[in-house]
């Protein structure tokens, strides 16, 4: 009897029936986990975080929608429509271009009604679909140099368009999934390992293009502190050039130790050269800022000066504790509220760096939540947090190895490619192993958009799962049974 009810049922909720329980739990303990400490944060800041708890949970409801409709489709329909598709996707990014609004210094949002989208967002699962059917497809053949063209154009073009905005850390997730589709497509070794080459050496080219608050991001990231090999090369250049004890006992305090040591000699040099008074140099020198003394005693002496012969770098006077105060701030604070947390944590709601505003709160629920999490649940909710991250990731990949065809396989790789990149991204911000480049954790951070898409490709990894080999013919099997 429970089998003809069973049977009686729609094709559809049959289908819906037989969901990846794991890559279900795992969504759902992580999403639960995202409205609590929202919630929490919402609690002690109140103002405009006050209803974020609430938005997160509209914003879940309508992306669990799409991720069921989607789920009960099979997924071979959006290798029909591939190409509408990821036009779609391009028609979104290009219309933030035009229309969008600036937040931050990025065009990335755009208003339809009374919605704010990140079109990067959306951009995501309607590429990967179209890299996914693209690169599938039997007569492309990756190992030749002119099929891979087309596939890297389809990954790297919502890439330029979302690095117009300009928002480089949402641009930069196009990239592994487009190298994981042609990874596992076959293309040769050395059509990937030479691009990545040639990424390295354009990329000191490519800072220098990018915007202030950029540079400084990863500034930041690449020298947080002062490097002890930069501090002894910096005191030998200084007793050699016999600078003042104090001004090596200062240097450990600043930012750039070796810049320091170097601006004073130049100082030094500059001041003997003008005939400054030798026994007022050491003073100069010692000073909290060597460059404006010097300037003040050329000035109160009439004498002349150039640019060419000095030039003050004011950035070698910037101390750490001003560093940590400016750019590395931030950084530093997600740091504390890691280490702050302990084992267990300070309870929901309780985190000081947030109440106190020592964590920005404009970013405590998106690009930092993560530090607040581990701050209020300690190294253990922190831990799990990571845990389920990696369940959805292996499930994922798991998924790919029923996949009935290379598009299936191809599409649950590089959404799993793409959970994993940003976990990493994510988590290593507020760890200081990674740049500050302002990628969402996908299920945990606040952001309608981020939820929807993250949700749909979860909609897609069900859809191959519940269409994965053999389950037709266990199907028909099941039906002359009963």
């Amino acid at each position: 009897m429970r089998g003809q009810k069973f049977n009686a049922l729609p094709a559809w909720v049959k289908r819906l029936s037989r969901f990846d329980l794991t890559l279900t739990i795992c969504t759902a303990l992580l999403l639960f986990i995202s409205v609590t400490y929202i919630h929490g944060v919402g609690e002690q800041v109140q103002g405009f975080l006050a209803d974020y708890g609430t938005k997160q949970i509209r914003w879940i409801l309508i992306g669990t929608i799409l991720s069921l409709i989607i789920a009960a489709v099979d997924y071979n329909y959006l290798g029909h429509f591939w190409w509408q598709i990821y036009l779609f996707g391009i028609f979104m990014l290009i219309a933030v271009l035009l229309f969008g609004q600036t937040i931050n210094g990025a065009k990335s949002w755009i208003k339809v009604g009374s919605i704010t989208l990140q079109t990067a967002e959306i951009a995501k699962p309607t590429t990967i679909v179209a890299l996914a059917y693209f690169a599938s497809q039997a007569h492309r053949k990756l190992s030749e140099f002119w099929h891979v063209i087309p596939v890297i154009f389809i990954g790297f073009f919502p890439a330029f368009l979302v690095g117009l905005q300009p928002d480089f850390g949402s641009a930069s997730t196009f990239i592994p999934i487009t190298i994981a589709v042609l990874f596992v497509a076959g293309i040769r070794k050395r059509y990937i390992i030479y691009p990545i080459i040639a990424i390295a050496i354009m990329t000191p080219a490519l800072y220098f293009m990018l915007q202030d608050h950029q540079k400084k991001r990863i500034d930041v990231f690449i020298h947080p502190v002062s490097h002890p090999i930069a501090i002894a090369r910096a005191r030998k250049l200084g007793e050699k050039n016999e600078l003042p004890i104090h001004c090596l006992e200062k240097m450990e305090l600043m930012r750039s130790p070796y810049k320091y040591i170097d601006e004073l000699i130049l100082i030094k040099k500059t001041a003997l050269q003008k005939n400054i008074e030798y026994k007022k140099i050491p003073k100069i020198l010692s000073s909290s800022r060597p460059d404006k003394s010097f300037l003040y005693e050329l000035k109160k002496n009439e004498i002349p000066l150039t640019k060419e012969e000095y030039y003050p770098n004011t950035k070698a006077f910037v101390s750490l504790k001003q560093f940590y105060l400016a750019e590395g701030w931030h950084a530093r604070q997600s740091i504390l509220s890691i280490g702050s947390g302990g084992l267990k944590g300070k309870g929901i709601g309780k985190s000081t760096q947030v109440r106190l505003g020592f964590l920005p709160q404009t970013v405590s629920t998106t690009d930092s939540l993560y530090a607040v999490i581990a701050e209020e649940g300690g190294f253990i909710i922190g831990s799990l947090v990571i845990l389920l991250q990696l369940g959805l990731f292996v499930s994922a990949l798991r998924i790919a190895c029923y996949a009935q065809n290379p598009f299936g396989k191809y599409m649950a790789i590089s959404i799993a490619v793409l959970f994993l990149y940003h976990t990493y991204i994510n988590v290593g911000m507020a760890m200081g192993v990674a740049p500050l480049i302002g990628i969402p954790l996908p299920f945990i951070s606040y952001g309608g958009s981020s939820i929807v898409s993250a949700l749909i490709c979860i909609g897609i990894l069900q859809s191959i799962y519940i269409h994965r080999k053999g389950i037709e013919s266990a199907d028909k099997l099941t039906e002359l049974k009963s």
